[in-house]
């Protein structure tokens, strides 16, 4: 493939979580996919997509035959442009950070767009005042040349028997943000985080920021499925105790390709 599109060897992970999860006699029904497991491209064919060149039809290809393949829902993380308006009415693009589902049948059947961005990674507070001041050369470079907008609220997730509240990395740390998601959605089955901890190198951040992500399984009674792009990724039970999989390490290791398999309990009120 081009342009470090990791097609294969996504494809061959879930072939081979799907053979272990089909031995077991539970097939999967639900597919996850790190944040930025594809980098910075769209599923979307959309103009300003193409216009920005994230569009990624190999990309697209991939969700859909990995669906198709399996007849299971896909759960994954892209970049999207959508069309947006500033405070003076003015139109603007506006990259997000979103995640999108695919059912059984290769249809795109989800959309959501992370709502609470990271501070100094996805934009910088009072980045007006420091435009007006000619500071932005001080910024981050992420934030400076790729500014992210936060999306509108979303319902939960779509899958086979229920819904889950997805969330998209640090927005599982605030405890107000996931609790007004899980009242909006008078509930939901499970919790599921996409994450990349790659950006912090092999620190404790990565164990730090699942401590505080399993604390919102605690809180709700809900299951949380974690998945990360280099770094710990697992799941946490219902009181917050790490699972055991039906394959694959109970935790992932920073830095080591590999899949898990897990029979996720669902609480219903």
């Amino acid at each position: 493939a081009t342009d470090g599109f990791l097609g294969a060897d996504l494809a061959g992970l879930v072939r081979a979580a799907a053979e272990s999860a089909t031995a077991t006699g539970r097939p999967l029904d639900l597919i996850l996919l790190p944040e930025s497991g594809v980098p910075f491209y769209s599923t979307v064919d959309f103009y300003l997509n193409r216009r920005y060149k994230i569009y990624n039809s190999e990309f697209a290809a991939l969700v859909g035959e990995l669906s198709t393949e399996h007849k299971a829902h896909v759960f994954f993380n892209e970049v999207n442009i959508r069309n947006g308006v500033d405070a003076a009415g003015r139109r603007r693009d506006e990259p997000r950070n979103s995640a999108a589902m695919y059912n059984g049948r290769g249809e795109r059947v989800y959309e959501y767009d992370k709502r609470r961005l990271l501070a100094f990674g996805e934009y910088a507070p009072g980045e007006d005042l420091w435009k007006s001041m000619g500071l932005t050369r001080f910024l981050p470079a992420i934030v400076r040349d790729s500014r992210f907008y936060p999306g509108p609220p979303a319902g939960g997730a779509p899958y086979a028997g229920g819904q889950f509240l997805p969330s998209i990395c640090y927005e599982v740390i605030f405890p107000d943000y996931v609790r007004e998601q899980f009242r909006e959605n008078e509930g939901a089955d499970f919790l599921v985080n996409l994450v990349q901890d790659g950006w912090y190198g092999d620190t404790d951040e990565n164990m730090q920021h699942f401590e505080l992500a399993r604390m919102r399984s605690i809180e709700l009674r809900r299951a949380l499925v974690r998945v990360n792009n280099n770094g710990i990724s697992g799941m946490a039970d219902l009181s917050g105790r790490f699972a055991e999989p039906i394959a694959g390490p109970r935790l992932t290791r920073f830095g080591e390709a590999g899949f898990q398999v897990f029979d996720v309990p669902v609480h219903r009120a």
